[in-house]
């Protein structure tokens, strides 16, 4: 079965970490249908959709149709492009704010077309839904986007792609902040690694988001009149391989968005695990 073509959609949901100090926002834009996707792994697993969702906050070592839905989720997300903001969770008031300014910023970045694009929040997210029309003000290229600011998750079924994302960042973050790894066997059939190799679970989760995040884009110094300033791509020589440019991108500013209330050594943190995505050979 085919995906059906609607219209291109971003679905937003936040991971909060109030002891480390930090809520991950996480952005997914898709052109395709991902309700069926999400269906399709909900059911795939014994749960029922629209009825059953996944939650990355429950522990999932008693839930083991939530570990196997988290795992058909995040390969769901090859299918999309992520975009992250990390802000402070002392301005969580102000998270719906954030949130629409760093829309803002992701849209510009990286060149999305506002026309026909939809915006669904999870629930809770901007606290007064009212205020939409206000915040439109603020950002202009959000003026004319149709913005649905409290979307209940187990019915907006594709916003759990979204979960899934933003607790899988928010762990790599997490695991670099406190300097401990929970270490995974990684190894097994169709993995290209023998059973019993051993790696930390945020490199594990990294890789398997890496080729999802939107990027610096890199062009040739030939095709230099069709850049657009705003994308600020890396520019390079005409003889230059571009793929030797492109293997190690960065993300700050196009997939990941940093807001300045975060904590000078959380913001160090997000840059070392995430300014930028190895997109070469892990085997």
């Amino acid at each position: 079965m085919k995906y059906r073509q609607r219209h291109r959609s971003i679905f937003i949901d936040e991971s909060i970490h109030d002891k480390l100090g930090y809520i991950v926002t996480a952005f997914i834009y898709s052109r395709d249908d991902l309700e069926y996707q999400v269906s399709s792994a909900l059911l795939s697993v014994g749960l029922k959709p629209k009825i059953d969702e996944y939650k990355s906050g429950i522990y999932m070592a008693n839930y083991p149709e939530m570990q196997a839905l988290r795992d058909k989720l995040l390969n769901i997300v090859s299918d999309t492009k992520i975009a992250i903001n990390i802000s402070s969770s002392q301005s969580r008031n102000s998270l719906g704010h954030q949130c629409l300014k760093s829309l803002s910023k992701i849209i510009l970045k990286n060149g999305i077309a506002t026309d026909k694009l939809y915006i669904y929040f999870d629930e809770d997210i901007i606290s007064n839904p009212n205020e939409i029309d206000t915040y439109k003000q603020a950002f202009d290229n959000l003026k004319e986007i149709k913005i649905y600011p409290n979307e209940d998750s187990i019915i907006r079924m594709e916003i759990q792609v979204a979960d899934v994302v933003a607790h899988s960042i928010a762990q790599i973050i997490k695991e670099d902040l406190t300097g401990k790894n929970k270490m995974l066997d990684i190894g097994g059939p169709n993995t290209g690694y023998e059973k019993g190799t051993i790696a930390p679970l945020d490199w594990k989760l990294k890789m398997s988001l890496r080729y999802s995040f939107f990027t610096r884009p890199v062009i040739y110094k030939s095709n230099i009149e069709k850049i657009d300033i705003c994308r600020n791509p890396l520019i390079i020589d005409n003889d230059d391989d571009i793929v030797d440019s492109s293997i190690e991108p960065e993300l700050i500013g196009w997939g990941i968005q940093i807001d300045n209330s975060l904590n000078p050594k959380i913001k160090d943190s997000v840059r070392n695990v995430l300014g930028k995505i190895w997109l070469g050979c892990i085997h």
